[in-house]
């Protein structure tokens, strides 16, 4: 039995100001031949991502038969990092410079160099945030890649970490990483990573992502898993059933034959109860938080609640209310292009994992604008996605803050 500290994080409640990315720097980032390097970076969608047009750079497992196969990547140029070059302080400061030219050349590329960036025709052009860090995947392929094996997973939460005395810089891991969150430093000649914060964890603290994030959009817990069956999870042929798979493997922590496992392997007491209170656990129970490309096949532990501004923004603009169940539901059935994109990013192209959990975040809107308005629980708002009433309160009080407990 496998366990694992895990993240969701809510893209409704991003507002794209980088405190998460600025906090992770400063903490773990600010070294010598770390410059380029962002564990945390929020990248606004549709855009190149940070290192740049990483979803094209491969990477991952191969699947069907050969899922135990890695599948081939390619090491990202310098010049997708970003700029490297020292700034001109003084200079810049002083003003005695052009601010184009406060380095020794004008930057080409960053992270988030596209912020803000929308796609489409005004008024239908739409974009969002998107956090990303290291997955810390339960079949992770950095770690199958390195030839010295020194990346590992920790047995006791999870946490994939690089054990730098053994690293030897041959940057398999760079390359295996379909996600491209595995940095290399020139200096050090050593591969570097998103550590999930253990330190933090080890002393019952959250992520400094999750501590500083204005939106509390990041929740953290420990969710169990059925180790034996990641392997055949990841190779299942057709990439539309990944997230199921994900999701079958996840354990439920209040099954008494799951407890009874736990507690056979040596699991205390306190971590199955930690289990049982875990938002993770209850939002991957929801339906509405999704993995990031899980056609990758390295069943990552870092999931999202897709957003539904799209949605309401065009139901508003139109006229129309932007609370109503039946208007939303309509809306959704129409914006195909943002939907498909979604299911690009979540659900190796399936719309309708995507589509019900939109349903549900629009559902849970409406149903609790009934109860704060007209103070009526409408079931029938709940019965038309799946969910009773008190599943929609439930879930509308743990969406609305991220808590630590």
């Amino acid at each position: 039995m496998g366990r694992q500290i895990a993240m969701v994080l809510d893209l409704n409640k991003c507002i794209g100001c980088q405190t998460c990315t600025a906090a992770c720097k400063s903490l773990w980032t600010d070294e010598p031949g770390q410059k380029q390097m962002f564990w945390n970076n929020v990248e606004t969608r549709p855009g190149l991502g940070y290192p740049r047009d990483w979803e094209s750079s491969g990477g991952g497992w191969a699947g069907g038969r050969g899922g135990g196969t890695l599948k081939p990547g390619t090491l990202p140029p310098a010049a997708a990092y970003g700029f490297d070059g020292e700034p001109n302080h003084d200079e810049a400061y002083s003003g005695r410079a052009d601010r184009l030219r406060v380095y020794e050349k004008r930057p080409e590329w960053g992270a988030n160099w596209d912020e803000d960036s929308s796609s489409g025709t005004y008024p239908n052009n739409f974009h969002f945030y998107l956090p990303r860090l290291c997955n810390h995947c339960t079949h992770p392929a950095c770690m199958h890649a390195c030839p010295v094996r020194a990346i590992y997973k920790r047995e006791q939460d999870g946490i994939v970490l690089i054990d730098q005395d053994r690293c030897r810089g041959w940057r398999m891991c760079v390359s295996g990483c379909p996600y491209k969150k595995v940095y290399f430093n020139h200096k050090t000649g050593k591969a570097e990573k998103c550590t999930m914060c253990y330190p933090r964890i080890e002393v019952g603290l959250p992520t400094v992502c999750s501590e500083t994030c204005v939106g509390r959009l990041r929740y953290l817990g420990l969710v169990l898993y059925d180790a034996d069956r990641v392997a055949s999870a990841a190779a299942v042929e057709d990439d539309k059933t990944l997230l199921q798979a994900q999701r079958d493997i996840i354990l439920d922590p209040h099954d008494p034959a799951v407890i009874e496992a736990a507690r056979q392997e040596g699991i205390p007491s306190d971590w199955i109860e930690a289990a049982q209170r875990s938002p993770i656990w209850k939002l991957m129970q929801y339906e509405v938080a999704l993995p990031l490309h899980p056609e990758y096949r390295t069943m990552p532990m870092v999931w999202y609640i897709p957003p539904l501004s799209p949605v309401v923004d065009v139901v508003t603009g139109s006229g129309n209310d932007g609370e109503d169940a039946r208007t939303l539901f309509a809306a959704i059935d129409k914006l195909r292009i943002p939907i498909a994109y979604l299911a690009e990013l979540f659900t190796a192209g399936d719309i309708a994992p995507v589509d019900a959990a939109l349903r549900r975040l629009a559902a849970m809107r409406s149903y609790m604008r009934g109860i704060s308005i007209d103070n009526e629980r409408d079931e029938r708002i709940a019965t038309a996605v799946g969910m009773t009433g008190t599943e929609m309160e439930e879930m509308y009080r743990l969406l609305a803050i991220a808590k630590y407990e």
